[in-house]
């Protein structure tokens, strides 16, 4: 999987990071990332999800890699740069309490349908 060395790096993150983003141990994503195992389907849709390309692209098997916004979906970094402007150091706690706060949004105005 050195398709995930190349990625990561490009995102500018740690393993420990990207481990720590994806939930899994940190031993498990740089076994995964140098190649001396294998993730199971879903926890290869994971990373894929993830890094924003296919899984064939990640496997090697795709050469080209998605370049515009409509060929690749929204993660998580491209939300905390629209939220935060890209400026400072952005906590997990900090982009929670957003998510959090989206969800409180969502579910007010779901309400307000009902009544």
């Amino acid at each position: 999987m050195n398709k995930m060395n190349e990625l990561r790096k490009k995102m500018g993150i740690s393993m420990r990071e990207a481990a720590s983003r994806l939930s899994m141990p940190y031993t498990t994503y740089v076994n995964y990332e140098k190649g001396a195992r294998e993730p199971n389907s879903e926890t290869l849709i994971l990373i894929a999800r993830f890094f924003g390309v296919t899984i064939d692209y990640l496997l090697g098997k795709e050469t080209k890699t998605p370049t515009t916004e409509g060929e690749r979906p929204i993660n998580d970094n491209d939300i905390k740069f629209a939220l935060f402007g890209g400026e400072g150091e952005i906590t997990d706690a900090m982009y929670e309490e957003v998510r959090q706060f989206a969800e409180f949004v969502k579910n007010r105005e779901a309400q307000k349908k009902k009544e």
